[in-house]
C-alpha cells in the first residue's frame, strides 16, 4: 500500500511536469505569434506516461517473462530500475522545462530590448534550446539505459548482495539529485534576471512619465 501511494505521488509529479512543459511551449509560441497544432505532443506524452503507469503498477507481471523474481535480487532489480526510471523522467522534464524557460526570457528581452537585437533573429529558436532539449533526451535515456544493463551484467556474473545493489541504487539517484540542484538552481538565475529585466523596463516607463 505505502509502495503503491509513492508510486502515485511519483507519477503526479511526471504529469504535472508534463503539463507544464505542454503549456510552456504554447505561451513561447503564443507570443511569437506562432499557431501550432499541440495534438500530437499531447498524444506523445500521454502514451509516454500511460506506458510509465504500466511499468510502475504492472510491470512486475510483464518482465517476470525476462528475470527470475522467486530470486530476491532480481525483484530487488526491477524494482530499483523502476525507481530510476522515474528518476531519469524527471531529470528530462525538469531540463526541458528549463531550456524553454531560457526560451522565455530571451524572447522577453527582445521584446523589450529590440535595438540590442537584429530583428533577423527574432522568433527563432536559440541553439541552447533547439539543441539542448533533444541532446538532454537522447543522453538521458541512453545513461539510463548502459547504467542498467552494466548493473544487471555485473549482477548475474559476479552476484551482489542486496546491500551492494542498493548502494549501486543509491548512487545513480545522486546523480540525478546534482542535476536536479543544477537545474532549479539555473530556473532561479533565470527568473531573478526575469524580475530585474522587468524592473529596470518598468522603472524606466515610470522615469519618462
Amino acid at each position: 500500500m505505502r509502495s503503491d501511494f509513492i508510486k502515485s505521488m511519483g507519477l503526479f509529479w511526471v504529469f504535472a511536469e508534463m503539463v507544464i512543459l505542454v503549456y510552456l511551449r504554447q505561451g513561447i509560441d503564443f507570443v511569437q505569434g506562432k499557431k501550432k497544432n499541440y495534438t500530437g505532443l499531447i498524444l506523445f506524452s500521454g502514451l509516454v506516461f500511460v506506458l510509465l503507469f504500466l511499468t510502475a503498477f504492472r510491470g512486475e507481471h510483464f518482465f517476470s517473462g525476462y528475470l527470475d523474481f522467486n530470486r530476491k535480487i532480481h525483484l530487488f532489480f526491477y524494482r530499483y530500475a523502476v525507481w530510476h526510471l522515474f528518476c531519469t523522467m524527471w531529470v528530462v522534464l525538469e531540463g526541458s522545462i528549463m531550456f524553454y524557460c531560457l526560451h522565455a526570457y530571451i524572447l522577453l528581452k527582445q521584446s523589450l530590448c529590440p535595438k540590442d537585437h537584429p530583428a533577423g533573429s527574432r522568433g527563432t529558436m536559440n541553439p541552447l534550446t533547439r539543441y539542448g532539449v533533444p541532446l538532454l533526451v537522447a543522453s538521458s535515456i541512453a545513461f539510463f539505459l548502459f547504467y542498467e544493463y552494466r548493473v544487471f551484467s555485473i549482477m548475474e556474473r559476479f552476484g551482489l548482495e542486496p546491500g551492494n545493489l542498493k548502494s549501486i541504487y543509491l548512487f545513480y539517484i545522486k546523480i540525478c539529485g546534482m542535476f536536479w540542484f543544477l537545474i532549479e538552481g539555473t530556473v532561479a538565475c533565470i527568473g531573478f534576471k526575469t524580475y530585474r529585466l522587468l524592473k529596470t523596463e518598468s522603472n524606466g516607463v515610470h522615469g519618462i512619465h
